[in-house]
């Protein structure tokens, strides 16, 4: 035990000899102790246990990172010192938590020198065209500018006084495809007024035709195709600006169609000589604006490939003679570089074997090559439909549908196809002709759906009708007949839908109209309280069915409720109307003024004049 304390002292004292003479700064009373246990006064290691410097014999430590925690380590030797490592002549050990990343500058890196360059987004949310994290660097410098001073990177509009974004802004008029529009800006500078490009017709499908749903102009074209060697558009055939294909010129190319290319010319290349082309660009979109474009197309170069005739497709040109091959008795040479004929026949090479030429009666025999005949025409000789002389197989052909080989007179086939039905038999597909008996159970039913009956209608049962024989079935299969009128429902009885609880009073001449949902052509008559009215006392029109009793009539009725009856084919429509009594009439007082009482006047005072007038003349008549 003695060797092994006397081995620990030994290496204690060479450690002790190699740690800095600062480690035991007697003075130092170590107020303040940093996370490593290192003295901040004197930059001595302490004991974090007894607080002392001067028994600790060995003290490491490993920083904290912006990711990674650090450590310390403490070995204290004191023999007062209350750690449990000390007793034990252990070291005491701890970590330091991790720093952490902090950008204080909001540069966008780690203020810790950690290597960490994405702290925080640059960008611009609210539109301020500032960075939103809060560094210096400006989001958009709008370097450039459409014709409408809108910034081609932000999108905002820029005051042409102090190139900054107006501070608020309003579209008085938007543009469309074909029109531009107008806005009002305001800021510090003062109001402006300037005009919106215009869209641009958009086909991001190619099919020519504006996909903008406000727009939607057929046969545009933006030149989103192929361009021939001469800077055509395929599709409209108009020159296009090799520079800007951009999106942004094609949109623009709509607002002022033929105007962007100015001057264009063309010299078609031909087979021995190179073509070119030749085109000026005024897009304002144009990075080129204004500048010509020109280039070559390469010389298209003989071709005598459709049809191989020995001249150019293109020219015209004779580029070659016919050559090769080898003529027989039957045919010329064939060229072996066009595939023509030319020269003569040879007829004494023969190229073919003697072989039978047949048709459906005869034969004759001939030499392949060039139809040197060896035995002339002959009629076949027939055994089951095979030539015995030639091996010809008859091809056997029924013109009459007799079911007999017209040319050699065998059996073909018997009759066959077609269904016989309700009426009659099965017809052979072949021949034409019926044969076998009639089906009397097949059929050749349609579904009659059911249909509901309306006041207007009649309607009717679901059943099934042969179109064949004419016969109805209750069922789909056509086992159950049924007659026509035993599928018929019976059309609802009307009701009056107008003119219902009608009142009038005694004398009173009014008419009074009724009017039933009944069809107008179902009617038959309108009566009152059961009895038929006589036609002269109602008049009756069509819509539905509107009957009308004539005011004459109405002004002769009794006292009292009356029903009125409009009787159409599929039933009456009824309803009541009443006739009030008239109020007793009470004598007039105070009023001289009536009609009545100037009438009565009138006869009496005219009946006095003829009076007196009759006496006087009586009187003179006594005196004579």
């Amino acid at each position: 035990m003695k060797k092994k304390i006397l081995s620990i002292v030994l290496v204690l004292c060479m450690v002790l000899s190699f740690v800095p003479a600062t480690v035991f700064a007697e003075d130092c009373q170590h107020t303040d102790i940093d996370e490593y246990q290192v003295c901040t006064n004197c930059n001595t290691p302490v004991c974090p246990a007894c607080h002392s410097s001067k028994a600790v014999v060995l003290a490491t430590y490993n920083p904290a990172t912006c990711e990674k925690e650090g450590t310390w380590l403490v070995f204290c030797v004191s023999s007062t010192c209350p750690a449990e490592g000390a007793i034990k002549e252990q070291p005491i050990e701890g970590t330091v938590p991790a720093l952490g990343h902090k950008d204080e500058n909001k540069d966008h890196n780690c203020d810790h020198n950690c290597g960490k360059s994405d702290m925080g987004d640059h960008t611009d949310m609210n539109g301020d065209h500032k960075c939103d994290y809060g560094c210096s660097v400006p989001i958009c410098n709008h370097e450039e500018l459409d014709a409408s001073r809108f910034c081609t990177t932000c999108g905002y509009p820029i005051c042409n006084e102090c190139n900054k974004p107006f501070s608020n802004w309003v579209i008085n008029e938007y543009p469309t495809c074909e029109s531009g529009g107008m806005y009002t800006a305001v800021d510090n500078c003062g109001v402006f007024t300037a005009d919106l490009l215009s869209l641009g017709h958009l086909d991001e499908n190619n099919d020519h035709i504006c996909d903008r749903e406000e727009c939607k102009k057929e046969g545009i074209c933006l030149h989103k195709g192929t361009v021939n060697a001469y800077r055509n558009c395929d599709y409209c055939g108009l020159p296009v600006c090799p520079k800007c294909e951009s999106s942004r010129y094609i949109e623009a190319i709509i607002t002022v169609e033929g105007e962007l290319v100015i001057s264009y010319n063309a010299v078609q290349a031909t087979c021995e000589e190179d073509g070119s082309w030749e085109l000026t660009c005024l897009s304002p979109s144009c990075i080129d604006a204004g500048s010509t474009f020109s280039g070559t197309v390469p010389a298209l170069g003989h071709n005598d490939e459709s049809p191989k005739d020995h001249n150019c497709d293109i020219c015209g040109k004779t580029l070659s003679e016919h050559s090769g091959g080898k003529a027989d008795c039957t045919s010329k040479a064939i060229c072996d570089d066009c595939g023509e004929e030319y020269g003569e026949v040879d007829p004494n090479n023969h190229t073919g074997s003697k072989a039978w030429e047949q048709n459906e009666s005869q034969h004759k025999q001939y030499w392949e090559c060039c139809d040197a005949v060896a035995v002339d025409y002959q009629d076949h000789t027939w055994s089951d439909g095979v030539c015995s002389e030639c091996d010809y197989t008859c091809a056997h052909k029924d013109d009459n549908k007799d079911h007999l080989c017209d040319i050699c007179g065998k059996t073909l086939s018997e009759h066959s196809g077609g269904k016989a039905t309700c009426i009659s038999k099965a017809v052979c597909e072949y021949c034409g002709e019926e044969y076998g008996e009639v089906n009397g159970t097949n059929h050749n039913l349609e579904k009659i759906p059911a249909k509901a009956a309306t006041v207007t209608e009649t309607g009717n049962k679901e059943y099934w009708h042969c179109s064949d024989c004419g016969k109805y079935f209750a069922d789909e299969k056509g086992t159950s007949e049924i007659k026509l009128d035993d599928t018929v429902t019976q059309k609802l009885s009307p009701e009056i839908i107008g003119g219902k609880g009608q009142s009038i009073t005694e004398g009173e001449k009014k008419e009074l109209t009724f009017k039933s949902n009944a069809a107008f052509g179902d009617f038959i008559r309108a009566q009152l309280d059961g009895t038929t009215l006589d036609k002269r006392n109602y008049t009756v029109k069509e819509g539905s069915t509107v009957v009308t009793l004539k005011a004459e009539f109405v002004g002769s009725l009794s006292v009292g409720e009356h029903k009125i009856g409009i009787v159409s084919e599929s039933g009456t429509a009824e309803a009541t109307f009443t006739v009030n009594a008239k109020p007793a009439e009470s004598p007039q007082t105070g009023d001289i003024s009536h009609m009545a009482f100037w009438t009565l006047l009138l006869i009496v005072s005219g009946g006095a004049v003829v009076g007196t007038a009759a006496i006087n003349k009586k009187k003179k008549h006594r005196k004579s």
